[in-house]
């Protein structure tokens, strides 16, 4: 059933392209979200349940992060909160187990306050990245910085470029990729595995560039997946991997996962969604949580590193289990929407011009 919706919707005008246009159920969106179900069935909530189950992962570091944050901010208000941050910085003691997480746990209070007092009436998009959510995601991603790296700044990703030009010809110009917002990708296997995207300015509503932000990340974590299996053709082993979307919209993060738990089976679910602290009024109560949900989406991406790292060192030698040129494969190349042809090259009107359609 699930090739059968995907063929009918080949023919699907462009501006109504979906999740399963590209082969992906979805689990997150409530339009898309019907006809998941319809090809689950009563087995969707199931299924749902079980893919977050898969996707997540957690130690006892956001606990402490929330445990320890809550205790700095402890009967104080904002105003207090500058002084109980200096108070517990000379406590921290370099022989305590969690000293770097401590650590981090006051730099992200430092960066909170200061967004609370310098955030700019008129903060777009990229103003919003370099001022505050880059150093706010370094400073929890930089705990295990040795696992990996960043790429910021609308950077073109590989995965896409290679997954587009797979479904052109020849003559036809080459594509450039996506642009990321940002990609995490491991340092050892010089493979992305995280995409990361802000979804317009934290003060305009835009609700049209979230749903298009959400399908961009779900589609290209797909062509991420894709790539992967690529390099090592077993696709019966790759069941395990697991990528990760992160979106901000507004004063919203949003974390979702893109699985295969069956062959040719790819599923987009949200695992974890919450805010940003924006009063000063509940700075005390709001904080910690979500200093300890930043944690749990650096524990997702450890989860995933460890995944892809087991994937890519388990097989030798190897031959594939699957073809890229079925067409129902997981490997085969994309469906691409035919488009308007430009600065067409004229043929030259000689016994010598090579048919394009020749097979070499």
């Amino acid at each position: 059933m699930f090739n059968t919706e995907k063929k009918k919707l080949k023919r699907t005008d462009i501006h109504n392209q979906d999740y399963l246009f590209y082969g992906i159920l979805d689990f997150v969106s409530k339009v898309d979200e019907s006809k998941t179900k319809y090809i689950l069935k009563d087995d969707f909530l199931k299924w749902k349940t079980s893919l977050i189950k898969k996707a997540t992962y957690s130690d006892e570091a956001p606990n402490t992060a929330y445990n320890f944050t809550k205790s700095v901010l402890r009967a104080s208000n904002f105003d207090e909160a500058k002084a109980k941050e200096k108070e517990a910085k000379k406590s921290l003691q370099k022989d305590d187990t969690e000293y770097r997480q401590k650590k981090k746990c006051l730099q992200l209070l430092k960066l909170q306050r200061k967004r609370y007092k310098e955030k700019l009436s008129d903060e777009n998009e990229y103003s919003f990245i370099i001022s505050y959510f880059s150093k706010v995601f370094t400073t929890v991603f930089d705990a295990k910085k040795n696992f990996w790296q960043y790429k910021w700044g609308e950077f073109k990703l590989a995965a896409s470029k290679e997954e587009e030009n797979l479904a052109k010809n020849d003559d036809q110009n080459r594509a450039q990729g996506s642009s990321i917002d940002c990609i995490v990708s491991s340092k050892e296997l010089g493979l992305d595995f995280v995409l990361l995207e802000v979804s317009g300015s934290m003060d305009k509503e835009d609700y049209v560039h979230f749903l298009k932000d959400r399908l961009k990340i779900a589609k290209n974590l797909k062509y991420i997946f894709k790539s992967i299996l690529r390099q090592k053709l077993v696709v019966s082993d790759a069941t395990n991997l697991k990528l990760y979307g992160i979106q901000v919209y507004r004063d919203v993060i949003y974390v979702y996962a893109l699985l295969m738990p069956i062959m040719n089976m790819f599923c987009f679910v949200e695992i974890l969604k919450f805010k940003i602290p924006t009063r000063s009024i509940t700075y005390i109560k709001d904080v910690p949580r979500y200093i300890k949900c930043l944690f749990r989406t650096l524990n997702f991406a450890l989860y995933g590193h460890h995944a892809l790292k087991s994937y890519m060192t388990q097989h030798g030698d190897y031959e594939s289990d699957q073809s890229s040129s079925d067409k129902d494969s997981c490997l085969s190349p994309p469906y691409i929407s035919p488009q308007k042809v430009t600065n067409k090259r004229k043929e030259p009107n000689s016994s010598a011009t090579i048919n394009k359609k020749q097979k070499f």
